[in-house]
């Protein structure tokens, strides 16, 4: 019972540890591929385009920036 039990935790083990080698085999590929393929990706977009002239939404961003402040602080009222 005891050598049985021992079978199934080391195929267990040897899975989840083989499944994070590949994880991380593909992780470190995807990087590569990524860091050598960033001049053909497409740079990021202004996000103030959109935006139009005059238009001011600091008093919202205000709003938007207590309520964040106040959910992490834990004040749920």
């Amino acid at each position: 019972m005891l050598i049985d039990g021992s079978i199934i935790m080391v195929v267990g083990m040897g899975t989840v540890f083989l499944f994070l080698c590949i994880m991380v085999v593909m992780l470190q590929a995807i990087a590569y591929i990524m860091k050598n393929t960033a001049h053909v990706l497409p740079q990021a977009a202004d996000l103030n385009h959109d935006l139009p002239d005059g238009d001011n939404n600091s008093e919202e961003l205000a709003v938007v920036l207590a309520a964040a402040h106040s959910y992490i602080k834990g004040d749920r009222s």
